[in-house]
C-alpha cells in the first residue's frame, strides 16, 4: 500500500496496519467464550488460517471470501462480539486494504478499534494495534487529520505495554505523517528513533526495518539529498528481494522509489528501468486497477514527460487518473493531476493545463479544509510543500495573460498562509475558497463529473454486491455484467479525458465572469493616478511580477531562479545590516532582477507609490534600498508593503489630527541592552511641558507604566497613533513565542496578541519603533511565511503600520522618528508614505544634524542574530554631511496599509 507525497520527490513505501505490517496482518484470535457453537468457532477459525496465509501470498481476492464467512459466523455466535470477532474484522478491513478498497476497510478498523476498547485493557497492546491500524489506513487514504489522533494514541498506548517492536511500527507511521505534512525535523527524529529499534530486533525484524528504510530514503529525497536517499533505497531493497522475493508488491515499491529518485537525479534511462520493473509486478500481483499500479503508472509518466516522450507518458497518466478517481483517493489525484498539467504544459496545451491545474488546487483546498484540525504548525508545513501547485498554476495563468484569475490564485494561497498563522482562527472561508472555471472549463467539468459520476455509482454497486456472503445465481451474474460495465466505463473515461485535452477552448483566455475585472485593478483605480501595485510570485525557475495601475494590468518576468534570487537577497540584507560596507553593486543586482523588468512601464505610468506584495525571501528586503545603478529607488518613489489586508485598509479616510500614546522601554534585561535614547524619542514626540516641546498631543508611558493592562486600555482611547519604542525579539522557528518586551519586563508574545484578541482597529498608524518588527518567518525553500508582529497587528485593525526589517541603532532610530511626525504634522501636511520618503531622504542626502555616532551600530533594538563573514563588496565611505546616509540607519522602516 503506497503512502504518496506530493512533489518535489516522492514516499512511498510502507504503512504499519498491525503488529505483524502489511502483507500479513491479523489480530490474533483468542479461545471462544462461553456459549458459543465450538464447530462454527472453530471453522471460523480455521477460514482466518486460510486468510492470514492468502494475505501473505498477496492473494487478497482469494483471501475475501473466507474473511467475510469467519466474521458471518462469529458475529452470529451467542453472547455477543469478543476477541475472535476483533480478529475477524481487522483482517477483513486487511484484505479490502490490499485490494485497493479503502473505504470499506475504514468502517471495519472503526468497529474493531471500538470493540477493543470495549473488551480490552487502556494497556493492552491489542488496543494499540487497534488505534494503529485505523491512523494508519487514514494515513495511506490522505486524510491526515484523522490519522493523527489515532497514531498517538497508538504510541501512548504501547510505550505502556514497552513492547520496543510494536512503539517502533507506530513511530514509522507518525514518521510518514509529519513527511506528508511537510515537519521533516519531527519526521526525522521519529525514523531514526523507529530504525533503532528494528535494528535492535535482529533479523525478525527485517521486513520491517526495510519499511523504515524506504520512508526515511523518502524524506532525504525531498530534502534533496539524494546520496542518503540512495544508500537507504538501496539497503530497502536488498531485505526486500532477500524477505520478499524479486516478485513482491513491497519490492516493486522500493524500486518505484529508486525510479522516482533517478528520475529527480537525471539518470533517467535508470529510472525507466526500475518504474517498468515496479508496473509489472504490481500489475501481476495487484491488479490493472490497484491504487499501487495507478501510483507507478504516474511516476513512470513524469518520467516519459521529463524525456520528452509525451504519447508514452499520457497513456499511462490517463489510466493512472481513472483507477485514482475510481478509488477517491485525494493524495493519488493530486499527484496525477499535477502530473497532466505539467505534461500538457510541456506539449504547449496551456490552457488544458491550466484546467487540470485548477482540479489540483481545488481538490488541495477540500484537503485543507480537514487539515483545520490539525495544529497550526502542521497546517503551516503542509501548504509549505504544496505551494509550488498554486505557484505554478498562477504561473501558468500569468503567462496565458489570464491575470485575474493568477490574482485568485495567489490570494488564495496568502490568505491560507495568514489563517495558518492565526491559532483558534475560523479559516474555513479560505481553506473553501476554490479556483473559478469559464464557461469553457465548466462544461469541461460537467463532462469530466458526468462520466466520474457513472464510474463511482457503477462502483459502488458491485461494491454492494461483493459484500454478499452467498450471492444468488442472479446476483453473481449482475456482479460479472457490472465489472465489465465498470471496466467499460473506466476506458470512457480516459477517453473523456483525452478528449478534454485536445479540445480547442471555445473562448480561450476567457476568464470566470466574477474574475474579468481584476480585483486590484478596481483598487488602483480608486487609490487614482500615480499608484501602482507590483505583486510578485517566486516560483523555482522564474520570478513573475503583476503590475496593476488605475489603467493598465500586465506580467513581467525574469528567468532568473529562486536558488539564484535567494543567493542575491542575501548579499544585499549582509551588505545592507553592516554600515562599513557599500551596499550598492548587491542592491543594483537585485535591482535588475526585480524592478528593471517593469522600470519602463512605472515611467510611463509615471507611478510614485508603489504597493509592493513580496513572496518568498522577497519579504526580508526594504525595496527602498535597491539601486538603479545612479539612484535608490526611495529617491523616486514611496514604498508600501501590500497585503490581503491592505485592501480594506488604503481606502479608508485618514485621521487628519494625530494624537499620540507614547509607550516606551528604556531598561535592561539579563537578554537583551538598555536603550537609553526611548526616553528622548518619546519626549521628542508627545508635546508637554511649559513652554511646550514636542510634536503631537498626547502621553508617555514608560518602563513600569508600560505594561499589559494599561497597552490594553490605551487600545481603547481614541488616540489615532501608538507609538511603541522597545525591543523586539524574532524567534526563527518559533514564530507564535516570539515577543515584544514590555517596560515592565514582561513579554507580549504574538499568540498573546491573538488569543487575548488585542485590537488596533481605531489607529490610523501603528508605529512599531523596535527590532524586525515587519519581519516573519520564511521557511528555506517553501516561500512560506509566519506573519511578523506588524501584519498580525495590521490585520487586527490597524489601518497602517511603521515597522523595521532589523535590529536599529538606539540613536539614529530616536531621530527618525522625531523627523518622520516632523514632517506629517508640519505646514507640508505630508501623507504618511511622503512623511517616510522624506524623513529617510533627510538620512540619506545631506545636511542631516545630529549628535550621534555614525558607523556605530551598538545598543540595537533587539537581539542581532550572527551575522556570516562580510562579503568583499567594497568599504562604504561616509559622507561626513551625511553620517546617516548608509541604508542601515535608513532602509529598515517600512510602511505597510493606508499611506495617506
Amino acid at each position: 500500500m503506497k503512502q504518496l507525497c506530493p512533489k518535489p520527490g516522492r514516499l512511498g513505501g510502507w504503512v504499519f496496519i498491525l503488529s505483524l505490517g502489511l502483507g500479513a496482518p491479523v489480530v490474533q484470535c483468542y479461545a471462544s467464550a462461553g456459549g458459543q457453537d465450538p464447530v462454527q468457532v472453530s471453522r471460523a477459525l480455521r477460514l482466518e488460517e486460510k486468510v492470514v496465509r492468502f494475505n501473505a501470498q498477496n492473494k487478497f481476492a482469494e483471501a475475501l471470501g473466507p474473511a467475510k464467512e469467519a466474521l458471518e459466523i462469529l458475529e452470529t455466535q451467542p453472547g455477543g462480539a469478543d476477541a475472535e470477532t476483533v480478529g475477524a474484522l481487522s483482517n477483513l478491513a486487511t484484505v479490502w486494504e490490499g485490494l485497493g478498497d479503502y473505504a470499506k476497510a475504514e468502517p471495519l478498523r472503526q468497529r474493531a478499534l471500538e470493540l477493543s476498547k470495549k473488551l480490552f485493557a487502556q494497556n493492552d497492546s491489542r488496543v494499540a494495534d487497534a488505534f494503529n491500524a485505523a491512523g494508519g489506513l487514514y494515513l495511506i487514504m490522505g486524510d491526515y487529520a484523522k490519522a493523527q489522533p489515532f497514531l498517538e494514541e497508538a504510541l501512548k498506548t504501547r510505550r505502556l505495554v514497552g513492547n520496543s517492536a510494536d512503539t517502533a511500527e507506530t513511530l514509522g507511521n507518525l514518521a510518514v505523517l509529519h513527511t506528508m505534512l511537510g515537519d521533516f525535523t519531527n519526521a526525522e527524529a521519529l525514523y531514526r528513533s523507529s530504525q533503532e529499534r528494528f535494528e535492535s530486533a535482529g533479523a525478525s525484524a527485517a521486513p520491517k526495518l526495510a519499511g523504515v528504510l524506504d520512508n526515511f530514503g523518502g524524506l532525504f529525497a525531498l530534502r534533496g539529498d539524494y546520496t542518503n536517499a540512495e544508500r537507504l533505497y538501496l539497503r530497502a531493497l536488498t531485505i526486500r528481494e532477500k524477505t520478499a522475493g524479486s516478485s513482491d508488491p513491497s519490492t516493486a515499491l522500493v524500486l518505484d522509489n529508486l525510479g522516482c529518485l533517478y528520475e529527480e537525479m537525471g539518470r533517467r534511462k535508470e529510472a525507466q528501468a526500475r518504474l517498468s520493473r515496479a508496473l509489472s509486478i504490481d500489475e501481476k500481483a495487484l491488479g490493472l486497477d490497484h491504487p499501487n499500479t495507478a501510483a507507478v503508472l504516474n511516476d513512470l509518466g513524469e518520467c516519459y514527460t521529463a524525456n520528452g516522450e509525451f504519447k508514452q507518458a499520457e497513456a499511462g497518466l490517463w489510466s493512472a487518473l481513472a483507477i485514482a478517481e475510481e478509488n477517491r483517493s485525494l493524495s493519488l489525484l493530486n499527484r496525477v493531476q499535477l502530473s497532466i498539467r505539467t505534461l500538457l504544459a510541456k506539449e504547449g496545451r496551456n490552457d488544458q493545463a491550466i484546467f487540470f491545474g485548477k482540479q489540483a488546487v481545488n481538490r488541495l483546498q477540500r484537503m485543507r479544509q480537514e487539515n483545520l484540525k490539525l495544529s497550526r504548525e502542521l497546517q503551516n508545513s503542509f501548504l509549505n510543500i504544496h505551494a509550488d501547485y498554486y505557484r505554478g498554476l498562477a504561473a501558468l495563468l500569468i503567462d496565458q495573460g489570464r491575470l485575474p484569475e493568477a490574482e485568485q490564485v495567489l490570494a488564495m494561497l496568502k490568505e491560507e498562509e495568514y489563517f495558518e498563522f492565526i491559532r483558534g482562527h475560523e479559516g474555513s472561508a479560505a481553506a473553501s475558497t476554490t479556483a473559478g472555471m469559464n464557461s469553457t472549463e465548466t462544461g469541461w467539468t460537467q463532462a469530466c463529473d458526468a462520466i466520474r459520476g457513472r464510474v463511482v455509482a457503477l462502483a459502488d454497486e458491485k461494491a454492494l454486491l461483493e459484500e454478499k456472503r452467498n450471492p444468488t445465481k442472479e446476483e453473481k451474474g449482475h456482479l460479472e455484467e457490472l465489472r465489465k460495465m465498470l471496466s467499460a466505463q473506466r476506458g470512457m473515461f480516459v477517453d473523456t479525458m483525452k478528449q478534454v485535452a485536445t479540445l480547442v477552448p471555445t473562448e480561450p483566455g476567457v476568464p470566470p465572469r466574477s474574475l474579468s475585472v481584476s480585483r486590484f485593478e478596481g483598487l488602483l483605480k480608486q487609490l487614482g493616478a500615480g499608484n501602482a501595485l507590483l505583486y510578485y510570485v517566486v516560483t523555482s525557475n522564474r520570478l513573475y511580477v503583476i503590475l496593476t495601475t488605475p489603467n493598465i494590468q500586465l506580467a513581467r518576468s525574469n528567468n532568473i531562479t529562486e536558488k539564484a534570487l535567494n543567493h542575491c537577497i542575501e548579499s544585499v540584507l549582509e551588505a545592507l545590516r553592516d554600515a562599513r560596507v557599500d551596499p550598492r553593486p548587491a542592491a543594483q543586482e537585485l535591482y535588475q532582477a526585480v524592478m528593471a523588468p517593469l522600470a519602463e512601464d512605472l515611467r510611463q505610468a509615471h507611478a510614485t507609490n508603489l504597493l509592493i506584495a513580496p513572496d518568498g525571501a522577497l519579504r526580508y528586503i526594504p525595496f527602498s534600498a535597491l539601486h538603479d545603478g545612479s539612484e535608490y529607488m526611495i529617491q523616486n518613489h514611496r514604498l508600501i508593503l501590500f497585503s490581503e489586508a491592505s485592501e480594506l485598509m488604503l481606502t479608508a479616510t485618514p485621521t487628519n489630527r494625530w494624537s499620540v500614546a507614547a509607550l516606551g522601554s528604556t531598561g535592561k534585561t539579563p537578554e537583551l541592552g538598555p536603550l537609553p535614547y526611548v526616553k528622548e524619542e518619546l519626549m521628542g514626540i508627545v508635546k508637554a511641558g511649559d513652554p511646550p516641546t514636542g510634536i503631537l498631543p498626547g502621553f508617555i508611558r514608560l518602563d513600569e507604566q508600560f505594561n499589559k493592562q494599561e497597552l490594553q486600555h490605551d487600545l481603547s482611547e481614541p488616540n489615532p497613533v501608538l507609538h511603541i519604542a522597545s525591543h523586539f525579539v524574532f524567534l526563527p522557528g518559533q514564530a507564535s513565542n516570539s515577543f515584544l518586551l514590555l517596560g515592565d519586563g514582561s513579554k507580549l508574545t504574538l499568540d498573546n496578541v491573538l488569543l487575548e484578541d488585542l485590537r488596533f482597529d481605531h489607529l490610523d498608524l501603528l508605529t512599531l519603533s523596535a527590532c524586525e518588527t515587519a519581519i516573519g518567518e520564511v521557511r528555506p525553500g517553501s516561500g512560506g511565511e509566519i506573519e511578523g508582529f506588524a501584519t498580525l497587528a495590521h490585520n487586527q485593525g490597524a489601518k497602517a503600520v511603521l515597522a523595521t526589517l532589523w535590529p536599529v541603532l538606539d540613536i539614529s532610530t530616536s531621530r527618525f522618528m522625531k523627523n518622520f511626525y516632523l514632517l506629517h504634522e508640519g505646514a507640508s501636511g505630508a501623507r504618511k508614505a511622503e512623511a517616510l520618503q522624506q524623513a529617510q531622504l533627510a538620512f540619506l542626502e545631506p545636511p542631516v544634524v545630529t549628535d550621534g555616532h555614525p558607523g556605530d551600530t551598538t545598543n540595537p533594538r533587539g537581539v542581532t542574530v550572527a551575522v556570516p563573514p562580510r562579503a568583499q563588496t567594497g568599504t562604504y565611505q561616509s559622507d561626513p554631511r551625511a553620517p546617516y546616509a548608509h541604508p542601515y540607519y535608513w532602509a529598515p522602516f517600512v510602511l505597510m496599509g493606508n499611506y495617506q
